[in-house]
Formats: structure tokens, sequence, C-alpha cells
């Protein structure tokens, strides 16, 4: 088992790094860990919190960013992301190679900072001395503290026998034919299957694995096997073939509403999506290809393993195929595609063939009149219904990601634009999406577990409206450029500079589970138009955000405003933080959370989450 990730007011470590690296990295911290240095990972996020206000608040108040540099790291978003946090804050960043790798240009000027090379094991065998070695870097931050402990030290596979290892596949003199033959023969041939009852599930997979056996899981729930552990495997024990992989029955404790979410990441389609069944989770596809990894390998899951979740929760898996119909083929018939995600196939007999569709989808009335309404899944769908001028009512079912070939797409007068719950409308590169006036978009609620978003984001991407844009509840992300129309939401959030010449009604909220308001971050907002704030909303400036306000502003009933006024310099001191000018009521205020009731704003300080109720107020 892993340690607890640090949790108090002392200087501590964030570790960032891609879990397909945990088998260098665990044995590595756990080094560090045991040398009594405060560690924050991931295993310090509780089941229910918000994922990216948990770790970027994470990064925000640590003493050193210690980023582990791999392959696998430099591919995952999440794991750039917070390496550019870590910088834009001017955090101390201790690089860890891995591996000997070349450094993108947009990281190559935290090369010239610290460094270590982990798979230099001429300088250090094991991890326990890689661990010390690491303090002498570490030591100025402040960051040792706990209580020390006795560990297993390991010994860490150089880069030289990395290198050898892949070698010795290409050693001249060795029969082709003679391998083929030996593997085989250790493949399909019969041996000793080992009793694995008890044992940890990771034990039990080396176990039979060096038995050269294939293993497999089934998660269940059991009342008296502590959770992790074999309660059963089949075959048992004893001479077996090894053509027939060996199910574990592996605990996941008693039934409390959440359980564990498994690795599946660099298992193959069908194993992973039987785990996360056999787990009582649910799951769903986005295909990207990866030409130098296996055909139908998952290459990427957003809640990483070991995490506790409740049943049901949404695992997202990233495969290496073309589209959903490469991994529907790969997944076989207990399969189909069902509103744009692939789902297992349901017995209701009422169900008819035409219940399901695979491909876009047009209504059409008796008669066999033209189509007046759309259902699409992606980019190429999206660009049609937007062409054709028959078509009235577009409903967006799937996450959509206009890529640059589509610069300059719009959504006409008198068509309708809707955003199903827990879908997805991405403008990236400068793309551009304009609402002209008398058009419409709606962006439903994506209820208890999803976020339904329309936004520009990445590389100067924007969404210009003209016409009405109304969205329905309060799990909704919307980032709009640039607004000359009416805009109802009760979430709008800004991180690269927009405008408002238009109405912008900020509305109460339905529920509190996300932000709830206008947020201005990292950019600059300028207001020439109007903005309502409804009872109980408010208005967000953080990360060095402006709002400048040259219009209008009403306030029906109580608001809020909060301003990241000073932030930490490293080495001491503040810098000036975010602004709001333009706002009448909060010159010469110095707290950065303020309350506007009749008509009056007031310092509220330390009792803005008490008196709000607001989960991410930045």
């Amino acid at each position: 088992m892993m340690f607890k990730a640090y949790n108090g007011s002392e200087p501590y470590i964030f570790i960032s790094y891609a879990h397909r690296d945990s088998g260098d990295v665990y044995p590595a911290i756990s080094a560090l860990h045991a040398k009594g240095e405060r560690l924050w990972y991931d295993e310090g996020i509780e089941a229910g919190e918000d994922w990216a206000e948990k770790i970027g608040k994470s990064i925000e108040n640590c003493a050193l960013f210690m980023w582990f540099v791999s392959p696998t790291s430099l591919k995952r978003d999440n794991v750039l992301r917070e390496v550019r946090y870590a910088r834009d804050l001017n955090k101390p960043i201790l690089m860890i190679w891995m591996q000997p790798i070349t450094m993108p240009d947009e990281f190559k000027d935290l090369g010239v900072g610290q460094s270590l090379h982990m798979y230099n094991s001429d300088k250090y065998g094991t991890y326990g001395e890689f661990a010390g070695e690491t303090q002498k870097s570490t030591a100025k931050y402040g960051t040792t503290g706990n209580e020390t402990y006795d560990f297993k030290d390991k010994k860490i596979k150089s880069e030289k026998k990395r290198k050898r290892n892949k070698q010795i596949a290409k050693i001249s003199g060795i029969s082709a034919t003679v391998i083929a033959a030996l593997a085989l023969l250790f493949i399909f041939g019969f041996g000793n299957l080992p009793d694995v009852k008890g044992f940890e599930s990771a034990d039990a997979k080396s176990s039979i694995e060096n038995a050269g056996f294939f293993y497999r899981e089934s998660m269940i729930y059991s009342d008296t096997v502590e959770a992790g552990k074999v309660i059963g495997q089949s075959p048992k024990s004893g001479y077996a073939f090894r053509l027939i992989p060996v199910v574990c029955e592996i605990s996941i404790g008693p039934n409390t509403g959440v359980v564990p979410v498994p690795l599946v990441e660099g298992d193959h389609v069908i194993d992973g999506v039987d785990k996360l069944i056999n787990g009582d989770l649910s799951f769903s596809f986005t295909a990207k290809e990866t030409p130098s990894l296996p055909k139908g390998q998952i290459t990427y899951q957003n809640i990483p393993a070991d995490t506790m979740v409740q049943r049901q929760t949404k695992i997202m898996l990233e495969v290496n195929a073309k589209d959903l119909d490469e991994i529907l083929a790969m997944l076989g018939g207990r399969f189909e595609i069902r509103d744009g995600e692939i789902v297992l196939k349901t017995e209701d007999p009422t169900n008819s063939p035409d219940d399901t569709t695979s491909s876009p989808e047009n209504t059409t009335s008796p008669g066999n009149t033209a189509s007046t309404s759309a259902v699409v899944r992606t980019e190429a769908e999206l660009v049609a219904a937007l062409g054709d001028d028959v078509i009235t009512e577009i409903n967006i079912v799937k996450d959509v990601r206009l890529e640059p070939s589509n610069k300059e797409l719009r959504l006409k007068a008198g068509k309708t634009l809707n955003i199903t719950a827990g879908n997805t409308i991405l403008i990236f590169d400068r793309g551009v999406f304009t609402v002209e006036k008398g058009a419409t978009v709606i962006v439903n609620d994506g209820g208890s577990s999803d976020m339904s978003i329309f936004q520009a984001a990445g590389s100067g991407g924007k969404i210009i409206n003209y016409g009405k844009i109304i969205c329905t509840g309060d799990t909704i992300v919307l980032n709009i450029t640039e607004n000359h129309g009416e805009i109802t939401t009760s979430y709008y959030m800004l991180d690269y500079n927009g405008t408002n010449s238009g109405t912008i009604t900020i509305k109460t909220p339905v529920k509190s589970r996300m932000g709830i308001g206008l947020s201005i971050e990292r950019t600059t907002f300028t207001n020439t138009g109007t903005i309502i704030f409804e009872n109980e909303t408010a208005l967000v400036a953080r990360d060095r955000g402006v709002f400048n306000n040259n219009g209008t502003i009403q306030y029906k009933g109580i608001a809020y405003i909060r301003r990241d006024i000073y932030r930490p310099k490293e080495g001491g001191g503040f810098e000036t933080g975010s602004t709001i000018n333009g706002v009448n009521g909060i010159a010469g205020l110095v707290s950065d959370k303020l309350k506007y009731q009749n008509g009056v704003w007031t310092d509220i300080g330390d009792k803005w989450s008490e008196e709000t109720g607001w989960i991410h107020a930045g």
C-alpha cells in the first residue's frame, strides 16, 4: 500500500507524474517519504472532491514541484497542465529524468534549473540511494520533517540495462525458428499453477505471471476479505494448461456505495472494459491513433487507479483506434452504439433496430419531405448540418472538437443548436464559431456527474455571439469570446481576453456543486453592455484576471465579488494580483471577498464560503 499524501500547513513537495510510470515513481517517492519528506500526490484527493481544483490548490501551496519526466508524461495533458501551472506560478521545479529523452521546445527553459537522472545507476543503484541524493536538492525548501522509518529498498533498473535488454533480441546467431518454438512451448505448455488465495492482487499477478500463466481480475464485494486481496482463483492451483487465463476474484471490500477505480491504462480495451464492469463502473471512449502502440490498447484513463468513486461513475478511456466503429468491432457482439456512445446491449424486447444509431440521423415528416432536425456526433456532421439550410434544429449528442480546417462556422438565423446533457463543443486553433442574430444555442444541464460545455479553447479559438445562448442549469461551462447578443447562464468562465457589448444575465443557481457566476481567469474582460447578477451570484477575478466595467451592472438581491488582490512571490513578499475596475462602491475595500446587499459593498473575508456555500470560489 502507498503512503498517505501530506495534508498540512508545513512546506511540502508536489509530485507530478504519469500513472503509467508508477512502477518506477512509487518506489522513488516511497523512499523519499521514508526519509522524512512531506509529499503530496494525487492519492490526496478524496472521493467526491473537485479534481482540477484540488490539484490547482496543491500546486499553489507547494514549496517545490517535482516532475518525473518520461516519454509518457510528455504525452499526458494532465501532467503538462500541472507543469505549465507550476511554471506560471514561478514555483521551483525539480525534474527527475526517468529516461534520456529530448525535451520539447516549450519546456527547454526548465532544463537550466535543477534536475536529477534517476536512470543513472552508476551513481546510485537503489531508490534509497537516489532519495538520499535528491534530498541534497530539496533541503533548502524545508520539506523534510516527517518521521523517518525503515523501508524495503529496491534496485533501480539502469538505462544500460534497459538498452541491454533490447539488444538481447538482436543478438546474431540465434535462430528465429528456435525462439518461436520455445515461445510456443512456454505459452501453450502445461505448468504448475500457484495457489494465490489471500495474496495482495499485485503479488498474485506477479506469482501467476512468473509461473508462465496469463493473469485476469474480477472485482467483487466481500464482507469478510480485505479489499485488494484474492478471494479465489479459477482454475485452482496445481498442474494446469497455460493457454487458459487464470481469473482471480479480488475483494473490493463491503458494498458501501464507493468502489476503487482499477488500473486499465495499458490494457487491451476488452480487458479494461471487463475490469470496469466487474468493478461496478461505467465507461465512455474516445479514439486516438498511436501507431507506435498496439491496436486496441487503452492509452489513457481520466480517473487514476485506486481512486475511490461512487458506483457507476463513468471512466473516460482513450483507445488506440481510428474511430468508435473500430473500437466496437474490437469489443464484439455484447456492445452497440447508442446516442453516440458504446454501451452494453439491452435485453428490452421493445427496442427495435431503429432505436440505435451509428450514423448521422435526420428526422423526416410524412410525405418524404426534407429533414428539419439533425443528430450530430462528429465534426463533419456538425459542419454539414450548419451548411444545410433546410435543417433548423441541430442536436449535439457527443463531444465535438472543431479543428483548424474549419476556421469559419456560422449558426444561421432561424437555427437552434442543442448541446445535450454532458456533451461538449470546443473551438480550437484559431477557429471561429459565430452565432448569428436570430439563432439560438441551448446548453442543457449536465446533471449530477457530467458537465455540458460550449467553449472557445486554446490557440486563439473564438465564439462570437449575436443571437441567444441559454443555459438550463448549473453544471455547465460557458466560454464566449465576444458577446453582442443575449446570454443567460449561471456560470460564465473566461480564461483569455473577452468582451461584452450585449446583455449577460448571471442567474441564481439551482444548486452550488460548482462555481456559479462570472469568472475572469488569467485574462482581461471588458464590459460595455449590461451584466445582470441575480440573487446569490458572484463576480470572480483570479490568477491575474482583470475585469473592466465601462457599461452597466445590475444587482437583483445579494451579490458577491472575489478578487485575488495579492499573490505571493517566490522568496517572500507579494505582487499585484487580479483587479476589478469600474464597479461602484468597492474602492478602498482591502478584502478580496466582498458582499453586496441593499446597495452597499462590505468586506466578508473568511466568511466567504460560509455565507455563499460556493465551492469553486477560486
